[in-house]
C-alpha cells in the first residue's frame, strides 16, 4: 500500500507544473501637476557612502544639514512661510530612511506633502 502511495505521489509531483505568483497588474504612472517651490520647503536626502546615515538638507532654507530629531521643529518654525513640503531622495537612499524623514515632517499638521520623482530619461 505504501508503494502505491509513493508511486502516486511521484506521479503527481512529476506531472504537475509549478507556477509562481502571477505578476501584479500595476497601473501605468501618470504625471501629476508640478509643485511650485516658491512656497514649499524642499527636503533633500542624499546618501554619502562614508556617512553612517544619509544626509538631510533643506534646499531653500539655507541648505544646512539637519538631523531627524531637529526636522519637525525647523518645519514648524518655517510654517508661516511655507504651505507644503517636497521630499526629494536620491535613488540609493534606503526606503526605510525616507519613511522616517516623511514621518518626521508629517508631525507638523496642516502642510501638504509631496514626493519629488524623476522621470525616466526616455520621456
Amino acid at each position: 500500500m505504501i508503494d502505491v502511495t509513493f508511486l502516486l505521489l511521484i506521479f503527481f509531483m512529476v506531472s504537475s507544473t509549478m507556477q509562481g505568483t502571477p505578476d501584479a497588474d500595476v497601473p501605468v504612472a501618470r504625471n501629476g501637476v508640478g509643485v511650485s517651490t516658491a512656497s514649499a520647503l524642499v527636503v533633500r536626502i542624499t546618501n554619502d557612502g562614508d556617512a553612517p546615515e544619509p544626509t538631510v538638507t533643506l534646499e531653500n532654507a539655507g541648505g544646512a544639514a539637519v538631523g531627524l530629531d531637529e526636522l519637525p521643529g525647523i518645519v514648524e518654525q518655517l510654517r508661516t512661510e511655507i504651505d507644503s513640503v517636497v521630499l526629494k531622495a536620491d535613488g540609493d537612499v534606503p526606503e526605510g530612511f525616507v519613511q522616517r524623514v516623511a514621518r518626521a515632517v508629517g508631525r507638523v499638521e496642516g502642510l501638504r506633502f509631496y514626493v519629488g520623482v524623476r522621470e525616466s530619461p526616455g520621456r
